[in-house]
């Protein structure tokens, strides 16, 4: 196999799939429709776990992606496959020069932008390649990176072509994020969350009406201290309708099923919780 002939968009899914630093940096600037149609929804999921976890997937996780992107195709989830096992030991030297061209062209292409959108807010016209070149010149010249470089000032972090996550519950809850609910003992913690995995999966009004999911997700709601029975008793408080995307992992009862789950304070039980979420279907 010559690497050297393979399309740009492969040698992205590969530091995707498998690279640490450049998986993590390209992630933040495209989007799936940089890949062909058979690529798409797979490089969709994929993005959305690099976002969400700055690491490269399993291969297990790598194959739930495919899965869940083929819609149920075996055959175009092992094509997917297939596709990575020839990415996966590319010459590492040619991918990272291929793949620097590219981030370097994307962050090239955020600056004109910013420029012409200056402009079109009333600059110059007639100071605008003198200026464009004014704002390339330290990006074409700017000498490798290192940890300092790391420190900005606020105006150019603004400037970074990064995506904003999606709110999923206005105006606190977004994705790719974490949040923390705590409060004493009997403070009702538990049938809050509940209300909000049911109104995030249907995409109902919650808490009385004061916030509305922006669209339905599917939503796992997971149960490390109830018992079954008490764990049920609370969810028949909920009108639970057919279909929605609302699943429930209570781990009490999984064990009692023979299902070894480890504490889920532990990072091995945090580990499949992780890998378990991206095998349960789309977002």
């Amino acid at each position: 196999m010559v690497i050297k002939k393979l399309p740009l968009q492969d040698l992205i899914l590969a530091v995707l799939a498998f690279n640490q630093e450049q998986g993590a940096e390209i992630a933040e600037m495209i989007e799936p429709t940089h890949f062909d149609s058979f690529l798409c929804e797979f490089a969709r999921h994929l993005l959305g776990y690099r976002r969400r976890y700055g690491r490269p997937p399993s291969d297990q996780v790598l194959r739930d992606l495919a899965e869940r992107s083929s819609c149920g195709n075996d055959e175009q989830a092992a094509a997917i496959m297939d596709r990575l096992k020839t990415l996966r030991n590319p010459d590492a030297k040619y991918v990272t020069e291929r793949v620097d061209d590219f981030i370097n062209s994307q962050q090239i292409k955020g600056i004109l932008c910013e420029a012409s959108e200056r402009y079109e807010q009333g600059g110059e016209h007639g100071r605008l390649v003198s200026d464009i070149r004014a704002i390339l010149a330290p990006a074409i010249n700017t000498p490798p990176r290192t940890k300092e470089d790391s420190i900005m000032s606020v105006a150019e972090f603004l400037r970074l072509p990064l995506h904003d996550p999606e709110m999923l519950l206005p105006p606190w809850l977004e994705a790719e994020s974490t949040t923390m609910l705590h409060g004493p003992a009997g403070s009702r913690k538990t049938l809050a969350l509940m209300e909000l995995a049911l109104g995030l999966a249907t995409a109902q009004p919650c808490f009385a009406g004061r916030w509305t999911p922006t669209r339905p997700v599917r939503t796992l709601y997971i149960d490390g201290e109830l018992s079954p029975g008490q764990l049920r008793r609370r969810w028949r408080r909920f009108p639970i309708l057919d279909g929605a995307p609302l699943q429930v992992l209570s781990r009490r009862w999984a064990r009692s099923q023979g299902v070894n789950w480890p504490s889920l304070y532990a990072r091995e039980g945090q580990a499949m919780l992780i890998e378990l979420s991206h095998a349960i279907g789309p977002r």
